[in-house]
């Protein structure tokens, strides 16, 4: 993998992080559980809380990283914190520089393998060290980063879960009302022909002024997904997500090869590898890498870079906060995928207006808990 700051342009950022002149002191790690405002129904499960990891990393100067991690499932939110604590040990009191670090993971984990929890735990405490950064500099973390104080245009995702048309096209017009032009459906009900119902029932609602993409979760094989997708072309569709398993890169390469519709993934690769090899197969018109699956900062910005090359957009997945800052490093921005689920637990959540986020001047990447709210939602793990 081409080092760090090569791939971003400039070496300035390596003798900056040298300023930084802090080591890594201690690691608070908290568990919680708030509930989505809405329950969200996928094809491959049902959300009903957002089980996240909080940490808050402290610097020998006194400053505080803070990130978070996500978990689909609340029953491995305690291996996922024990994971962030034994790679905490590792760096603990070395100096806080995320791009040295990330080598030392390399290989230390080059023997064990470094994808699933210790890629997340990786990216619990680079997100959190590029924080403490950045607020040591005084600087928003895409300043730092040299990226551009531009609206980020965003989409919809907290919720169009599998429900009832009746009730996707009033919480559509909720997202309407709140200023979005875009926003994102699930689908995968267990017959085609609900799909083309409940998008059909959407459409005419809301008309082709709204831009609709869909997400099938991985929920089909290669066969079905071809008949349901092909089906889905006249819909005009923004793109389909994740139609096949992730890890069916060649069965997505032959998929966006046959459609006219747009294919997006990213959000299930977990290295630059994986990126690298998505992109040579052509697995994708539009890349949609995750900050905690693909292993922080600098493995998004490398992901977003190869697209680049590749003349793809790029798109986050999920942290709408530390995710915009990063699109704003990113030239071939497309979308950030915005969702309210960690909104219930922070000072200051991303608030889209007019379906744009416009990031804040905040020292770091603005992250900040609400205490009262962490202590209502906080688990025992």
């Amino acid at each position: 993998m081409a080092h760090f700051p090569d791939l971003i342009g400039a070496t300035r950022y390596e003798s900056l992080l040298g300023k930084a002149e802090m080591t890594i002191g201690d690691i608070r790690l908290r568990a919680a559980l708030p509930p989505l405002p809405v329950p969200l129904n996928t094809a491959s499960g049902q959300l009903t809380h957002a089980p996240v990891v909080l940490i808050d990393l402290e610097m020998s100067s006194g400053v505080v990283g803070v990130s978070y991690l996500f978990s689909p499932r609340p029953d491995m939110l305690k291996p996922l914190m024990e994971t962030i604590r034994a790679l905490f040990e590792m760096v603990s009191g070395k100096l806080c520089d995320p791009v040295r670090l990330s080598a030392h993971f390399d290989q230390q984990f080059l023997l064990f393998g470094g994808t699933g929890l210790v890629t997340m735990a990786r990216s619990a405490l680079d997100m959190a060290l590029w924080d403490a950064i950045a607020k040591q500099h005084g600087q928003p973390l895409f300043r730092l980063l040299g990226g551009v104080a531009e609206p980020i245009q965003a989409y919809e995702s907290s919720g169009l879960g599998l429900s009832d048309s009746g009730a996707i096209v009033r919480e559509a017009g909720r997202f309407i009302d709140n200023g979005f032009d875009h926003m994102k459906l699930r689908l995968g009900y267990p017959a085609l022909q609900t799909d083309i119902e409940v998008l059909e029932a959407l459409r005419r609602e809301i008309g082709d002024r709204i831009g609709l993409m869909v997400d099938y979760n991985q929920a089909m094989d290669r066969e079905t997904a071809l008949g349901r997708c092909t089906a889905l072309d006249e819909f005009q569709l923004v793109w389909i997500e994740e139609p096949l398993h992730a890890a069916d890169l060649e069965g997505a390469a032959a998929l966006a090869e046959r459609l006219t519709t747009p294919i997006q993934i990213g959000e299930n690769l977990f290295s630059p590898l994986e990126v690298d090899r998505a992109l040579s197969l052509q697995a994708c018109d539009y890349l949609m890498p995750d900050v905690m699956k693909i292993g922080g900062v600098m493995n998004w910005l490398y992901a977003a870079d190869r697209a680049n090359h590749k003349g793809l957009p790029v798109s986050s997945h999920l942290f709408p906060e530390i995710s915009a800052h990063l699109l704003a490093c990113a030239p071939n921005r497309h979308f950030l995928e915005y969702v309210n689920w960690a909104d219930a637990i922070l000072q200051s959540p991303v608030t889209p207006k007019n379906g744009n986020v416009t990031i804040a001047e905040t020292p770091g990447t603005s992250l900040a808990w609400d205490e009262r709210a962490v202590a209502r939602f906080q688990v025992a793990t």
